[in-house]
């Protein structure tokens, strides 16, 4: 690799504020240029923390309905195949236990649905309005990029 490969390195890097110091002495010897680097960080943590609890939020719901959509499936395969095999103990009161089970999980379908879909809004809202009114270091594209 050698020294053609620190070259290829550093040209790869000029482009976001690094540059090259030494020419031949040592090829490695980059320094920061961007002035406004941290600046620039730190808005992109700031957009973050703004985002997180919101994302957190999509994925909980998304994941509650999920496992919810998988306790009244495992519960009707359950009962579909008891028409044939029924358990050896107590089939009554385990079928019985299985269809409450799978009034309650299809009467909190419509409550999980609910909050995901706030969730979901809540989120793009914030998105258009960081997209919108975003005054600061960072630019456009790195605002969509966060906002992705």
């Amino acid at each position: 690799m050698g020294r053609n490969f620190n070259y290829r390195i550093l040209r790869s890097f000029e482009g976001y504020g690094w540059q090259r110091t030494g020419q031949h002495e040592s090829p490695v010897a980059i320094r920061y240029t961007d002035e406004n680097a941290a600046a620039r960080a730190q808005e992109r943590r700031k957009i973050s923390l703004v985002l997180r609890p919101l994302l957190a939020a999509v994925w909980s719901s998304r994941d509650e309905m999920e496992k919810n959509d998988r306790r009244i499936e495992q519960s009707r395969g359950l009962l579909l195949r008891w028409k044939k095999y029924p358990p050896k103990k107590n089939p009554a009161r385990r079928k019985k236990w299985h269809e409450q089970r799978i009034r309650e999980c299809e009467s909190r379908r419509s409550e999980l649905s609910r909050q995901h879909e706030e969730a979901v809004i809540a989120l793009q809202e914030i998105r258009s309005r960081l997209r919108a009114e975003y005054q600061g270091p960072l630019t456009p594209e790195e605002v969509d990029r966060l906002l992705r």
